[in-house]
């Protein structure tokens, strides 16, 4: 299992493997109620809306998906990639606005609205001058529009500030081991 999504109200999980095929378990039963095929890669990531009945989903593919749950229909297609076989390894969303922040495989980090493929803000670039490398988990404050925290494979803890007009780094942060989680 690479990543799972879990919708509390209707007690059902979303599960990926290193197969693009993903599965929606009942926690109730253990049954698997439906399969979503779309993908052509691994699924990196997965966020759930439980008030509207969507997902969305990151694959290795370059793409991030907005699922219908209940009819198992990809309503959308957003090709993330960029062309350098890069991918969005995580990601927070707004569901109101389908707004997100993508952490990708280079360590990029991207405020982004999937309704507009012009707004695009890089909070962090890639490369080995960076403390970002792999983003491996994001978390915002969307309440307050400010702050997001990204973490890598690599130990580098990174809270940037989304209302800056530089998007410089509030505190960067080496821990001593990695994160792949918040």
């Amino acid at each position: 299992v690479l990543c799972i999504a879990v919708d509390w109200k209707t007690m059902a999980v979303l599960s990926s493997s290193h197969s693009a095929r993903l599965i929606l378990f009942d926690l109730h039963t253990g049954e698997e109620v439906r399969s979503f095929i779309g993908h052509h890669g691994a699924v990196t990531c997965l966020r759930v809306d439980s008030s509207s009945k969507r997902f969305l989903s990151a694959s290795y593919d370059g793409c991030v998906k907005l699922w219908d749950i209940a009819s198992g229909t990809c309503l959308e297609t957003y090709r993330m990639d960029r062309g350098c076989h890069d991918f969005v390894n995580s990601f927070c969303v707004h569901w109101q606005t389908l707004e997100a922040v993508c952490g990708y495989e280079s360590g990029r980090v991207e405020y982004r609205s999937f309704g507009s493929e012009s707004f695009v803000t890089l909070l962090c670039k890639e490369g080995p001058e960076t403390t970002c490398q792999s983003i491996s988990c994001i978390d915002v404050d969307w309440a307050r529009m400010k702050s997001v925290i990204s973490c890598n494979g690599h130990g580098g803890l990174i809270v940037s500030d989304l209302t800056s007009r530089d998007h410089e780094h509030i505190l960067a942060h080496r821990l001593c081991s990695p994160v792949v989680c918040l």
